[in-house]
C-alpha cells in the first residue's frame, strides 16, 4: 500500500513539473513588448497572450507574477512607472479575456533587469518586455 502510494505521489508530481513545463514554454513564447514610452499591447503581442491565455486555461491551480520592464531611457522614475503600467495593462487584458484577477499580480522593475545591452535599438527593444513567473 505504501509503495502504491509512493507511486501515485511521483506520477502527480511528474504531472505537475510537466503541467509547469508546458507554461513556461507558452510563456517564453509569449514575447510581449512595447515601443519606448508606450504600455499599449500591439497586435502581435495580443495574439501571442491569447495563446497563454489558452494555457492558463488548460492548467487551473496556478498563481502568477506579471512583470514589467523598461529599457533605460528617460529617468527611472518614469521608468518604474512604466514598467508597472506595462504589467498592468498585460494583467487587464488576461482578465478581459477570462483569467480570475486574484491569481495574477503585476509588479514595475524599471531598467533594472535588463537581458540585453541597452546601447542599441535591438537591446532596447528586448528590454521593453514583460515577463511571467509562475508562483505556484
Amino acid at each position: 500500500a505504501k509503495a502504491k502510494e509512493e507511486a501515485e505521489r511521483a506520477a502527480a508530481e511528474a504531472k505537475a513539473k510537466e503541467a509547469e513545463t508546458k507554461l513556461m514554454k507558452a510563456f517564453s513564447l509569449t514575447q510581449v513588448e512595447f515601443r519606448t514610452g508606450s504600455a499599449r499591447l500591439t497586435t502581435a503581442s495580443k495574439r501571442r497572450l491569447d495563446e497563454a491565455v489558452n494555457t492558463m486555461k488548460n492548467y487551473e491551480g496556478y498563481t502568477y507574477k506579471i512583470q514589467g520592464h523598461t529599457d533605460n531611457v528617460g529617468s527611472e522614475s518614469a521608468n518604474l512607472a512604466l514598467s508597472a503600467k506595462r504589467a498592468e495593462a498585460v494583467k487587464a487584458y488576461l482578465v478581459a479575456k477570462g483569467i480570475d484577477k486574484n491569481i495574477l499580480s503585476a509588479e514595475g522593475f524599471g531598467s533594472s533587469h535588463p537581458i540585453a545591452s541597452n546601447d542599441t535599438r535591438q537591446g532596447r527593444e528586448k528590454n521593453r518586455r514583460v515577463v511571467f513567473e509562475i508562483v505556484k
